[in-house]
């Protein structure tokens, strides 16, 4: 008995070992993918795709760095889909749909957005949506890229409609340095007094005198 014990503690170290080189490959695999992500979105994406000029002709089609970067993660999802399974493939597809959003919501804050521009934004995130939807790997994960196209209503609408769109989406639930710091992205945000109309409408604290 006493071997057999010692035998099954050593074929569980083995085990864990191998699952934890497992994790830290996966990990290095989904860094390395976000990389690309992220290397696309910087090379493809310009500041004329979200603030393009007043009367442009609008382009209802993805700007090409969404769809450089969506080819690239379906790409990546159909060789991720071949090689793991079950619990493994879910996990992993909802580690890099975690990263992604964390890629996409700093590659937006680089950005000034016009309503057109906003249009645009929202277009882009909803294919990004389609592509995390087919990952299928629960509410959790598609919640917060539904929070991504609830910012990008926020550069559509007038500023008279921002205070609900605020209210009656998913932003109701960030604080209000967060608010503030999504809505500068606005190109009006300063003529239009959005930070004024912002706390008239009890969303954000007064600025000091």
């Amino acid at each position: 008995p006493a071997v057999h014990s010692e035998c099954v503690e050593q074929a569980r170290d083995v085990v864990s070992s191998v699952e934890a080189a497992i994790l830290r490959a996966l990990q290095n695999i989904a860094a390395a993918v976000m990389a690309d992500v992220e290397r696309s979105l910087s090379t493809k994406q310009h500041k004329r795709d979200f603030k393009p000029k007043e009367h442009a002709k609008f382009d209802n089609s993805p700007t090409p760095a969404c769809v450089q970067t969506v080819e690239l993660l379906s790409t990546h999802q159909r060789v991720v889909c071949a090689t793991l399974d079950g619990q493994n493939l879910q996990a992993y597809l909802s580690h890099l749909a975690h990263r992604l959003h964390q890629v996409l919501l700093a590659h937006m804050s680089k950005f000034v957005f016009n309503s057109m521009g906003g249009l645009a934004l929202t277009r882009d995130v909803g294919e990004y949506q389609r592509v995390v939807k087919s990952f299928q790997v629960g509410p959790e994960v598609e919640a917060m890229f539904q929070q991504l196209k609830d910012i990008a209503n926020m550069y559509v609408v007038g500023k008279e409609h921002l205070a609900t769109v605020i209210r009656d989406s998913s932003l109701a639930r960030l604080d209000h340095q967060h608010i503030v710091g999504l809505v500068q992205l606005r190109s009006d945000f300063k003529g239009a007094k959005i930070a004024k109309k912002l706390s008239t409408d009890g969303l954000v604290p007064p600025a000091p005198p």
